[in-house]
């Protein structure tokens, strides 16, 4: 079955802000990141129940998963629909993920 991936608005500014950032002092890391996070796209789209289960009180988080990207302190939070893999956001670890997550 092929499952669509949806990246939303919020994911690709935290992707888009990272590989810029990154870009600016580290070229090489930055396309070693677009690599890795591709590759983790690949793994979440063949195998969307491979990340941890997220544990939120919130009931319209329920489901959320998290998946590391390889080699960076980035994880890929998101939601395995049938159709779909939702990305909702894409994190460095080093921020309040529990904060960032809750305020969506």
């Amino acid at each position: 079955m092929t499952r669509d991936l949806i990246v939303s608005e919020a994911a690709d500014e935290d992707i888009n802000g990272y590989i810029t950032y990154t870009n600016e002092r580290r070229p090489e890391a930055a396309r070693r990141f677009v690599a890795a996070l591709r590759h983790a796209f690949a793994q979440l789209l063949s195998m969307p129940e491979i990340g941890h289960v997220w544990e939120t009180e919130r009931r319209d988080l329920e489901g959320l998963r998290a998946w590391r990207v390889n080699d960076f302190p980035l994880s890929i939070f998101y939601f395995s629909h049938p159709d779909a893999i939702e990305v909702i956001r894409v994190l460095h670890h080093s921020r309040d993920i529990k904060a960032t997550l809750e305020d969506l």
